[in-house]
């Protein structure tokens, strides 16, 4: 790859990226092309595509054995594509709870963090050619609920590692935004 700036070649390095472009602050992609510009020192990472990295993101999430916190739990009402009332008319709650939520005012009771874990699920991979996909994940949501899920702690104070889009499909963009300086 060549520099946009300088016009020098780059180098290529695999490293563990922050995939801050998410909306999650603690979202890693393992394994990530990082392109490298030594005169102008720009830094270029080669993303997947957003919704490959949403759904990815959400098969993580829902699988997390802690409580959803507000970050959380706004990224998967978006990747479901719905407003803040819909969100609360599925899981059959106000819209002011699901805004304490997102804002970290007031922590998801387990019922509300299984709903809305089994509605991601089901609005987003459960698709025909996933089904089975879903139902496993499904069933894997309602096995940690039981028997492993921490409500006193958060998902936002444990890092989160996607796959890298060398080992996906081959979805993948340039970023073209600088990384790091």
């Amino acid at each position: 790859m060549i520099c946009h700036r300088c016009h020098s070649a780059m180098q290529m390095s695999l490293e563990r990226y922050q995939y801050r472009e998410s909306g999650l602050e603690n979202v890693f992609i393992d394994r990530c092309i990082i392109h490298t510009c030594e005169k102008c020192n720009i830094r270029m990472a080669v993303l997947p595509d957003s919704e490959t990295a949403a759904r990815e993101i959400l098969r993580t999430l829902v699988l997390q054995k802690r409580r959803l916190d507000g970050q959380s739990i706004l990224f998967l009402r978006k990747v479901m594509r719905l407003k803040a009332v819909e969100l609360a008319s599925v899981l059959r709650v106000d819209r002011v709870s699901v805004s304490r939520w997102e804002n970290n005012q007031v922590a998801i009771d387990a019922i509300n963090d299984f709903r809305l874990r089994m509605a991601a699920v089901d609005r987003v991979i459960a698709r025909p050619a996933q089904r089975e996909e879903a139902d496993v994940l499904k069933m894997l949501i309602c096995l940690i609920m039981q028997d492993h899920y921490e409500s006193s702690k958060d998902v936002g104070n444990e890092e989160l590692t996607i796959s890298s889009p060398l080992q996906e499909s081959g979805a993948l963009i340039n970023s073209s935004e600088t990384v790091g300086t």
